[in-house]
């Protein structure tokens, strides 16, 4: 039944997104097949399929607070009952990377089968929402708890953390079905995050647990909700758009001065405490690329960290053979930076391993995405000439693969370890397109928006702009037409 229900999907060519600026490279249709693109399918097919014929029977995903989420654990997925579920919020978003693969290559099953349902029930059932009151100006829209039980209301429980919120889906699943309702969710979870977030409390006042503007996986999930409500927010599309391009100048001058990324709120003198790598290459690189195609350099510093992010990633991280210029795949990148800068701040001077408690390198199944961070940066700054040193460590199908199967499990699908390896993948098999030989669009050219016109925002229920119109597609086969006009934003 619910197959007959499927509606139309819009979508355009590959190319299409990287040439609008909408989205980084997704590669080309026609190009030829690469042993990174040829292990990249068969996983997501791999991942996608297991999820939807083995792990949701076996875990008793049902319900409707409960499908189609992802289970935590490979290895204990087999429940007698819908109580014994654990539900984890789409952890590290399959359903993001499942809406990219259909971007990329338009098959419908990567939309309708796991990840749009998923992505509505984040944002319906799984992000606590109190519609227009406002007595809740720190958890509303936001997730409140990491796991729950069970077909009640698990999403209302008053403990547990907001930083599992795993939402880089739902500026996708919007565009692909936008509803005023999804859009209030959207406002919503915006009005909560200019309240908490509040741009007039001095940074030594912040509190620490709920104010701190730091770059961390809770904030940046935020920053990517507040991103949302500035992009397709009506009510007060506008009020997010000033207080998000304000605290993205604190990030440029605070934490991204370097290239690189500062974590702590507050920066002490030379001090640099890196976030981990695993977690700039599985999230916070991703949202960084979008601000920047959303708004451009915001008068100077972000498309420096654009660029300086994975270059500092190969000079400071990665284990390198033949004097440095050649990366060691399988070697021992580092976990976690700790650096020193100059002292203007403006560069990074030295850094070392650190260990957090997690060992003090960087585990096998994210390497992948290490190299796909990479090629990012190569998309930006041809100079780097990442392609050579990525192409040379992709070269093989076999060692690729046996990289991530260090975190599958079985036939359990997505979990945990299976959906962060896959982060960045679709960028980094779509630049490695170009880097085969075929054509990429030019990097596009980001305008600043005018500080009088809160950009971009949408006056209509309809797809933002830069969401490609001219295509439809109900089957697997991608279908093509002539492109819509390059919008002046992004």
């Amino acid at each position: 039944v619910l197959e007959v229900e499927r509606g139309l999907l819009v979508r355009a060519s590959a190319q299409y997104y990287t040439s609008t600026g909408a989205l980084p490279p997704l590669g080309h249709e026609n190009a030829a097949s690469t042993p990174i693109k040829t292990s990249y399918l068969s996983m997501i097919e791999r991942l996608h399929s297991d999820t939807v014929t083995n792990q949701w029977t076996s875990a008793k995903t049902f319900g409707s607070q409960l499908w189609p989420d992802i289970q935590f654990d490979g290895y204990n997925i087999n429940n007698s009952s819908p109580s014994q579920n654990d539900p984890r919020h789409g952890y590290w978003n399959p359903h993001s990377h499942e809406l990219l693969e259909f971007f990329r290559a338009g098959d419908p099953k990567f939309v309708h089968d796991f990840a749009l349902p998923l992505s509505w029930l984040m944002t319906y059932t799984a992000y606590l929402n109190v519609g227009r009151e406002t007595h809740d100006y720190v958890r509303s829209g936001l997730c409140i708890n990491s796991s729950g039980s069970g077909d009640g209301q698990w999403h209302r429980s008053g403990f547990g953390s907001d930083d599992y919120m795993y939402n880089q889906a739902i500026k996708h699943a919007y565009i692909l079905r936008p509803d005023p309702i999804f859009r209030r969710r959207i406002e919503v979870t915006g009005r909560t995050l200019i309240g908490r977030y509040d741009r007039s409390v001095p940074e030594q006042n912040r509190d620490l647990y709920i104010e701190r503007l730091d770059v961390a996986r809770g904030v940046i999930q935020h920053m990517e909700a507040g991103l949302n409500c500035a992009e397709f927010g009506q009510l007060n599309g506008g009020s997010c758009n000033t207080w998000f391009k304000s605290v993205m100048q604190e990030f440029i001058q605070d934490n991204l001065s370097t290239g690189a990324i500062c974590q702590p709120d507050i920066v002490i003198g030379r001090q640099c405490p890196s976030a981990q790598t695993f977690m700039i290459v599985s999230m916070m690189y991703e949202f960084f690329m979008r601000v920047y195609l959303n708004y451009g350099d915001l008068n100077g510093g972000l498309l420096k960290a654009i660029q300086g992010i994975p270059e500092n990633l190969f000079q400071f991280a990665i284990h390198k053979n033949n004097g440095g210029h050649d990366i060691n795949f399988l070697g021992n990148h580092a976990y976690l930076l700790s650096c020193t800068t100059n002292s203007a701040r403006t560069a990074l001077q030295s850094c070392t391993f650190e260990d957090s408690g997690d060992g003090l390198y960087l585990y096998q199944h994210n390497v992948n995405s290490l190299m796909s961070t990479l090629l990012m940066g190569h998309f930006f700054k041809p100079s780097l000439d990442y392609c050579n040193k990525v192409g040379a460590v992709w070269s093989s199908t076999s060692v690729i693969t046996n990289t991530w199967e260090t975190v599958v499990v079985g036939n359990s699908g997505w979990i945990k370890g299976t959906s962060q390896m896959m982060s960045m993948m679709v960028y980094g098999v779509g630049m490695f397109d170009n880097c085969s030989g075929s054509t990429l669009p030019p990097t596009p050219t980001m305008p600043i928006p005018s500080p009088s016109t809160p950009a971009p925002l949408v006056s209509t229920p309809a797809p933002v702009a830069s969401t490609p119109g001219p295509t439809v597609s109900s089957t697997s086969a991608p279908i093509s037409s002539t492109p819509a006009p390059v919008p002046s934003t992004p």
